[in-house]
């Protein structure tokens, strides 16, 4: 057997390899699911999506600066919270080829910082309030999503995270008449 007819069998195989492995890895469009993503499902994917990131970034913070037990406690929970609600929609996200930021929207990340600059029982204050409305804002996107939102996958991920944005609003309420701020 001549070597050339080999070599260039496995050439045609590599080839083959690598389309295939391609192909396999490349997220699925909208139309390839047979979902129809309008441009509320989008936004309720990338809006969610930076929400948990905020969400987890604010955490985090509030696990160094709060002072207040109950600030800790819901650090500790948002963490959990938000990591869990994001490893869900990330998935329907790729599958619906849905391009995710990579990190928090330019106020997210502008209240991070005053996070980071702002020290004590005023930190507590702040984290609170902000807090309760940024959850606030997390329920409208989740209500828009249910009112005008098109791809089944989607209104299930925003009808699967109302119950957990509710308790998370109800929590602060609380922590904000402990904090003497409501």
């Amino acid at each position: 057997m001549h070597p050339r007819p080999a070599r260039r069998r496995l050439a045609v195989l590599l080839v083959a390899f690598v389309a295939a492995l391609i192909g396999f890895s490349a997220p699925a469009t909208a139309a390839q699911t047979g979902t129809s993503v309008n441009a509320q499902d989008r936004a309720f994917l990338v809006g969610a999506h930076q929400a948990n990131l905020a969400e987890i970034t604010a955490a985090r913070i509030a696990l160094r600066k709060a002072t207040q037990p109950v600030t800790k406690r819901l650090a500790v929970r948002w963490i959990r919270d938000h990591s869990r609600l994001d490893a869900s929609l990330r998935p329907v996200a790729r599958r619906l080829g849905v391009a995710l930021p990579d990190r928090p929207n330019a106020e997210q990340r502008a209240l991070a910082a005053r996070y980071r600059a702002t020290c004590g029982p005023a930190f507590d204050r702040l984290w609170i309030s902000t807090q309760m409305t940024a959850h606030h804002k997390a329920m409208a996107l989740g209500k828009s999503e249910l009112e005008r939102g098109s791809a089944a996958p989607v209104r299930a991920l925003a009808r699967a995270s109302a119950p957990v944005i509710a308790e998370h609003g109800e929590l602060l309420d609380r922590a904000a008449q402990h904090l003497g701020g409501h």
